[in-house]
């Protein structure tokens, strides 16, 4: 007996998805290793603080133009194409990590990062809509950030380690090899749904694009707080720790810490659902960072710290699960990549609000002052999503 192809979909969908997982595992063990050393090395190589702030600013302006025009091409001519060249990107980035001479010369490799990373999530996120459906969307949205987290917890650990018994230059060149094995694993693992003619014309009427873009826009400012929080403690979060003192492998720690809690966070935030409302555990995620926030200003020692990466830590994980949850689910599936590129496009300005100021508060204001305006804008994101968050998530029957 043959198998049915609805059999074969589901087959098919499902080793797709472990792809982007598996995927998006090795590329943040990557990232994690290399995220905390770079302000680092910006630093050795006579970056002031406030150009270092324009690290995150040039990875985020690059970031923000690749998320609109991947999302809008993949929706026409596929996805898997466009996540293996934005991987590639990756790739020649961090080997600049490693061969970087100047601030400039790093800020150039950052941004070039920036560009692969704009178009590897908003894709990644596309295709795990593309096959997924709101029966199972949490849980593998779930299983997905989950991979992702833990990656990067791991690359936290294994660079804080290196950083302090070798040098923090060492854990640059891991992350070419681990870019060249994500795009062997996307090569074999990824198949392309095809969109059909029916998507293609009804990503052609600008009305339905207006009616797309207000579905999510509330969900857009969700995303726009929640990446400049985390950016704003990526990219920043090493020189504050190491202004109070604290040593590469404590700052690995707290970076480690800070995954962990969203590694939790992005595994309960589905099943939360069967619980309470979307829009509740939205506040209870925005209320998360705003404390963040406040004890970052306020911290006198690591443990205050490592309390704000605790709080962090599950307040993005939140943010980050039903934000990709909520859009999937309000997209139309001529959209999906659209849609993913707009939320990440709010991300983008996000980054580069937040990070820019962040830096020039830090710089001019004292290094107490780094995430004041990330404080700001998360107690703003309190009243957004009170106000105009209306979806409710799944009943328990359906999750």
């Amino acid at each position: 007996m043959t198998n049915s192809p609805s059999l074969l979909m589901g087959a098919t969908q499902k080793r797709t998805l472990r792809t982007i997982e598996l995927l998006i595992f090795v590329l943040s063990v990557g990232e994690g290793m290399t995220a905390p050393a770079i302000p680092l090395l910006g630093e050795s190589l006579g970056a002031s603080y406030s150009f270092i702030g324009f690290f995150m600013t040039g990875f985020s302006f690059a970031y923000g133009a690749m998320t609109l025009v991947s999302g809008r091409l993949s929706d026409y001519w596929g996805r898997k194409w466009i996540l293996i060249s934005s991987i590639i990107l990756c790739f020649f980035s961090s080997l600049g990590y490693c061969l970087a001479q100047t601030g400039g010369s790093l800020l150039f490799f950052r941004t070039m990062e920036g560009m692969g990373k704009g178009a590897l999530w908003v894709i990644a996120e596309a295709i795990l809509a593309d096959n997924t459906s709101v029966e199972n969307r949490s849980r593998a949205t779930g299983r997905f950030t989950v991979a992702y987290g833990l990656g990067a917890m791991i690359g936290c650990l294994s660079g804080g380690f290196l950083m302090q018994f070798i040098d923090f230059k060492a854990v640059f060149p891991f992350y070419p090899v681990f870019c060249f094995i994500s795009i062997g694993v996307a090569l074999k693992g990824i198949n392309e749904i095809p969109v059909s003619h029916e998507h293609h014309q009804l990503s052609a009427h600008r009305t339905d694009l207006f009616k797309e873009v207000k579905a999510i826009l509330p969900i857009c400012y969700v995303f726009f707080t929640y990446t400049g929080f985390l950016y704003s403690v990526w990219g920043l979060l090493s020189i504050v720790a190491s202004y109070y003192q604290v040593d590469y492998l404590g700052i690995g720690v707290i970076f480690a810490l800070f995954w962990f809690c969203r590694i939790i966070s992005f595994w309960g935030a589905g099943s939360a659902e069967k619980i309470c409302s979307r829009k509740v555990l939205l506040i209870g995620g925005v209320v998360f960072l705003s404390a963040a926030a406040a004890l970052f200003i306020l911290a006198v020692n690591i443990w205050f710290l490592m309390v704000a990466a605790i709080l962090g830590g599950i307040g993005t994980g939140i943010l980050f699960t039903l934000s990709v949850v909520i859009v999937a689910d309000a997209s139309s599936p001529g959209y999906k990549g659209f849609a993913m590129g707009a939320m990440e496009f709010a991300g983008s300005v996000g980054m580069v609000a937040q990070t820019a100021l962040s830096g020039l508060l830090g710089q001019y204001g004292g290094i107490r002052f780094t995430y004041l305006f990330t404080l700001i804008i998360c107690l703003l994101g309190i009243g957004v999503v009170i106000r105009f968050v209306k979806t409710a998530g799944p009943t328990p029957a359906q999750d």
